[in-house]
Formats: C-alpha cells, sequence, structure tokens
C-alpha cells in the first residue's frame, strides 16, 4: 500500500506537538541566555590607555584602525570631503539655530500679534519764504533725527532693563520703528510677544522721545503733539513665512547632514562615523575645526587645493591608527548586555523550535489519529490519552494546551471515551456480523498489550454486547507467528496504535496482510 501519496502535515497539530514541549523550550531559551549572555559579558573591546596608565573609553580608535586599512585611498578622499560637507552643514545649523534661540520675531504668533502705535503730529516746521519741497523734507529729517535717537543703544538697553530680556540689540531693534504717515505724522510702532511687553517697551520710547524733543527742536524748529495711541492684535503673513522659511532651512540642514553617507559602501559608512567623532572628539578637546583641520592632521600645512586636502586627509586615519595601536588594548566588557540576553533566548528557541519542526516532519511513526483514516482509510473508533500524561512537573500547563486544541469530544473523561468505543466496536460487529474478532497492532509495548486487554475486558461487558462474537488480543502479526495464525482465523480486526511509537510502514504492512487473508479492519483506536 503506497500510503505516502496521502500523507500531508496538519499545521494546527505541529503548533500543538511543539507548544506541549515548551520543557524543553525554556531549557534551551535559558541555556542560549548563558552562553551568549556570557559571551556578551567577557567581549573584549578596545581601551584607550591613558598618559598616567589609566583605562579610558575608546569609540573611535577601533573603527579608525581597523577600517583604515579597509579602504583605497580614493575611498578615504570621498569620506573626508564627506566630513568637511558635514561640519559646513552643523555650523550653518548651530548658527541658524542660535539666530532662532535670540530672534524675538520668531517667536511671535503671527497670527495674533500684540501692536502698539503712538502716532505724532508735527507742526509749525515750515516757513513761508521757503518752497514747500523744503518744507517736507524738513519733516522727514526730524523724523530721522527721532528713530535715530530712540534706535540709540542707551534706549535699547533701557528696553532690556524693562522686558527682562536677554536679547542681542539686533533682534531687539527688529521689534519697533518710526515711520511717516501722511505729510507731517510721524508714527511709532511697536511688536511684542506679549501686550505687558508691547506697554513696557512704547512706555520706554515715549520716554525717550520727550528727553531727546528739546534738541531736534534746535536743529529743525517744530512742535511735536501726541495725536493718537493705538494698541491692536494683527495678524502678519511675512513673519509667518519667516518662521516657515526658518524652520524649513533647519530641516533641509538636518536631512542633507544625513544623506551625506548614502551613497558610501558600509566600509565607507562605518570609517565616516569613526573619523567624524575623531574630529568631533578633537574639538571638544578645544581644539579649532575648520574645513582644512582634516587635511592638516597629516600635512600640518593649510591645503588651498582640495585633492591636495584629500590627499593629507589620510593622515587622520594614519594618526589615529598609529596612536591606536600604540596606546590600545582589548579588554573584557564585564557588563551584563540585555541585547546579548535576547539574542541567545531567541537563538535558542529557534533552534529548538527548527529541530522540532524537522523531527515532526520527517517521523516515520504515527502523528494524528487524522492519519489513519486520511493516509489508511482506516476508520478511528476513538481516541484514549495516555493516565500518565500529566503526571509530570506543572502538567497544569499541558492541560491548558491541550484544551486549546481540543474538539468536541476534548472534555470526555476516559471511563466516557472507553465505554463510546466499545459501544462502536460492538455495533460494528453486529453489523458486519462477524464471530471471531481479533484486537492488535503493530506497536510492541507492554502499556500497549495492557491497554488491549483492558479493551477486551470493556467490550465483554458492555451492555450491547449480546455474546455473539468472540475476542481475542495479542501480539503484532508482524513479529508472531501465533498472532498471524490468530489473525487468520479471525473476521475482522480492530487495530490498537499509538501515536509517536506505531510506524507507518507496520501498519501499511499489517494492513496488506489482512486483505491477503480476507480480514475485515472494522477501525482503529487510537492511544494518545
Amino acid at each position: 500500500m503506497d500510503y505516502s501519496e496521502n500523507m500531508e502535515i496538519d499545521l494546527i497539530d505541529l503548533l500543538h506537538y511543539i507548544l506541549l514541549k515548551w520543557r524543553s523550550l525554556l531549557v534551551c531559551m535559558l541555556i542560549g541566555a548563558i552562553l551568549i549572555g556570557g559571551y556578551g559579558y567577557y567581549k573584549k573591546i578596545p581601551m584607550e590607555v591613558g598618559e598616567s596608565g589609566e583605562i579610558v573609553a575608546s569609540s573611535n580608535v577601533e573603527s579608525l584602525s581597523s577600517l583604515s586599512g579597509k579602504l583605497t585611498t580614493y575611498e578615504k578622499k570621498e569620506v573626508v570631503q564627506a566630513v568637511e560637507t558635514y561640519l559646513g552643514y552643523e555650523k550653518n545649523y548651530e548658527d541658524r539655530l542660535k539666530v532662532a534661540e535670540q530672534s524675538i520675531t520668531l517667536k511671535y504668533d503671527a497670527i495674533n500679534i500684540p501692536n502698539y502705535n503712538i502716532y505724532y503730529k508735527i507742526s509749525d516746521y515750515s516757513d513761508d519764504n521757503v518752497p514747500l519741497t523744503s518744507a517736507i523734507t524738513n519733516v522727514d529729517n526730524i523724523i530721522a533725527l527721532y528713530k535715530s535717537a530712540i534706535t540709540d543703544s542707551s534706549v535699547i538697553d533701557k528696553i532690556k532693563v524693562a522686558n527682562d530680556w536677554e536679547y542681542e540689540h539686533a533682534f531687539i531693534k527688529e521689534t519697533y520703528g518710526v515711520s511717516k504717515v501722511g505729510l507731517d505724522l510721524m508714527n511709532v510702532y511697536v511688536t511684542a510677544p506679549t501686550k505687558v511687553e508691547c506697554e513696557k517697551t512704547i512706555g520706554v520710547l515715549e520716554n525717550s522721545i520727550n528727553d531727546v524733543f528739546l534738541d531736534i527742536q534746535m536743529q529743525y524748529d517744530h512742535n511735536l503733539t501726541k495725536a493718537q495711541t493705538v494698541y491692536n492684535n494683527y495678524y502678519s503673513s511675512g513673519y509667518l513665512d519667516q518662521q516657515k522659511a526658518q524652520n524649513d532651512t533647519l530641516l533641509s540642514i538636518e536631512k542633507a547632514m544625513q544623506t551625506i553617507p548614502s551613497a558610501m559602501t558600509s566600509d565607507q559608512k562605518a570609517y565616516y562615523s569613526a573619523l567624524l567623532n575623531a574630529v568631533k572628539e578633537d574639538s571638544e578637546q578645544g581644539k579649532s575645526i575648520d574645513s582644512f583641520t582634516i587635511a592638516d592632521k597629516e600635512s600640518g600645512k593649510e591645503s588651498k587645493v582640495l585633492d591636495e586636502k584629500a590627499a593629507a586627509s589620510d593622515s587622520v586615519a594614519q594618526k589615529k591608527s598609529g596612536e591606536s595601536e600604540q596606546n590600545v588594548i582589548m579588554v573584557p566588557t564585564k557588563q551584563i548586555s540585555a541585547k546579548y540576553i535576547l539574542i541567545g533566548v531567541f537563538a535558542g528557541l529557534f533552534l529548538l523550535l527548527c529541530f522540532y519542526g524537522v523531527l515532526y516532519i520527517l517521523s516515520p511513526k504515527l502523528r494524528t489519529k487524522g492519519d489513519m483514516q486520511g493516509m489508511f482509510r482506516v476508520s478511528v473508533l476513538g481516541e484514549v490519552r495516555d493516565g500518565n500524561r500529566y503526571n509530570k512537573l506543572l502538567s497544569g500547563v499541558d492541560r491548558f494546551i491541550d484544551s486549546l486544541f481540543e474538539k468536541k469530544d476534548g472534555k470526555l473523561t476516559t471511563a466516557e471515551r472507553m465505554k463510546m468505543i466499545t459501544s462502536a466496536i460492538c455495533l460494528g460487529l453486529k453489523k458486519s456480523e462477524a464471530k471471531n474478532v481479533y484486537i492488535t497492532g503493530v506497536g510492541v509495548d507492554a502499556r500497549l498489550d495492557e491497554f488491549r486487554e483492558s479493551l477486551v475486558s470493556d467490550v465483554k461487558k458492555s451492555s450491547v454486547n449480546d455474546g455473539c462474537f468472540s475476542l481475542t488480543t495479542g501480539a503484532s502479526p508482524l513479529v508472531s507467528s501465533d498472532a498471524l495464525k490468530n489473525l487468520s482465523s479471525s473476521d475482522s480486526v480492530v487495530l490498537v496504535e499509538e501515536i509517536g511509537v506505531s510506524r507507518y510502514e507496520d501498519i501499511a504492512k499489517l494492513l496488506e496482510v489482512c486483505n491477503k487473508f480476507g480480514v475485515q479492519v472494522l477501525g482503529t483506536v487510537v492511544l494518545n
């Protein structure tokens, strides 16, 4: 019988099989965590020896010393040029960020900006004996003098004190100004992040204008009268565009910095990262960093040509590598690493899952009760679980796992299962009108023999049994001549097979023997 054509792998049963191996899985995960975690604990890393003999961490030395030799001269040139580009972007970013932190106008709520306006009327500035154009020019000159007076550093200092600001003068001057309205009106306007700051600033400006009035009047004869004071909140698309442009610029610089190494090889990227860290360490130690510094590390002088500068760039790696070889020792980390522990856990789990998966798939023994019907076309009269199945440590976990995969008859007790099996056997015998029944199987095991004897006893005691047939049991006809003789003299046979014990090949041979002797196979009882 070619049963291999009907062989199928039940993934749900495979999962059930693996989950029942949870004890082995836990042990293997623990072993993996100990082994890989121990490796991480004792793994040696390069540490730099300081001038006084102490050991200090050196994250860059390893990369520079090990990776510099993996790159060609041209590849090193590309890396140094990339580092120079990065440093340029970084300086630009820091400068713009400083401007954003210092600028008052970039902190405005552009949709609702507090605004104060004081309108002054300039009068008695004209002379009937001079042309009108000269009189208008006098107004412009008067306004210019007032503007110069209120933008003086002394006035800005007063505004800083009044608002308790730490901003630089240039940024404070952006918040106010003077303009001409019509022919003879001067508008002093102030904006600030809050109304209170607006009021304080406009108060300082008003006092300053009053202080310089007489001095300006001596230069241009005129009268100055405050005509109107106006406060409002307004929307400014200009400030909004300015803030958006600032944010967009910062984001574009960030993106450009991130994409610098994108076209590099993996070795170049590692060398780039280590070289950049080395340059930054020099910068933190107070050494000047500019576009020539990288090349200057080797040659000691500035290069004016990019190729010369890139050629001199090898000095960074050579210098750092030379220092590394002399001052670096390999030292165990002596630190428990969660990363290595997790790697060990998953590695142990993965290896054992693969092992049990392959073992299940390649197993030549009965895997599920469904195989009897699917592969050999033999009906299953019932399944009985081994009474010792739950005699293990923490067997409640096994019961829970089994409950997840149980079907309709999964919650029946062993006695109820046996009763249903004996009833099925008796009814099957009545229907087939068999007189002699032989209960056997291919499994050679004392436990199977005991179960077969128990099954014969239960069938004889069954209320369905009317005594019209006889039952005998014995070993497998494949290993015993007496068993083969008993089988040949029987009308029908009931097979008792055990999952994980009975072999597919032996079952196929036994079914062929039954077919040869004309013995009807009534069904199979599966012991799990």
